[in-house]
């Protein structure tokens, strides 16, 4: 089975090596019709900047200022890092991203690809879970790889319902 939540998703280049959370964000908003100020600006509002990029305060004030509600995931235990015993298996990682989307949420990732980096997941497949990059495009993510870029960053993210529902 394949659900796609945001059919008319396009990519939408980060102007420099720091705004990948900002450009993510600006691409979901673009995607569900949300009234946004230009890309650069909504980065320079959100608080984007150089040095961080986009971290998740950065992105709670881009989602207050897009006046989306601010749902933080994360699976950890009190702000302790993962162990063994707190840790999202495979298939738990996997599952819950494509709960999110089953209840029309989009997802905004924190990732390791390398670098910290902010992808934008708006879908799965079977095998697969669908996310935008904001340097390389339309890509996918097998359970194994989405494990190993989200699991580095403690399995976190935003989670955005697009119907405007809050949740």
């Amino acid at each position: 089975m394949k659900k796609i939540l945001l059919p008319n998703i396009q990519f939408i280049p980060q102007p420099n090596g720091y705004t990948c959370g900002s450009t993510s964000l600006y691409n979901l908003a673009k995607s569900i019709n949300i009234k946004t100020p230009s890309l650069i600006d909504l980065s320079n509002k959100m608080g984007t900047n150089p040095k961080t990029g986009t971290t998740d305060i950065e992105m709670t004030n881009g989602l207050k200022i897009l006046g989306l509600p601010v749902n933080r995931y994360a699976k950890r235990k009190n702000n302790i890092p993962l162990t063994v015993d707190n840790v999202l298996s495979l298939d738990d990682a996997f599952n819950a991203l494509k709960d999110c989307i089953d209840r029309n949420e989009a997802f905004l990732l924190r990732t390791l690809m390398g670098m910290y980096h902010w992808v934008l997941v708006y879908g799965y497949d079977d095998n697969n879970i669908l996310y935008m990059c904001s340097c390389s495009g339309a890509g996918t993510l097998n359970k194994e790889q989405l494990f190993s870029v989200w699991s580095p960053r403690e399995f976190d993210g935003f989670r955005v319902n697009v119907n405007g529902e809050i949740i």
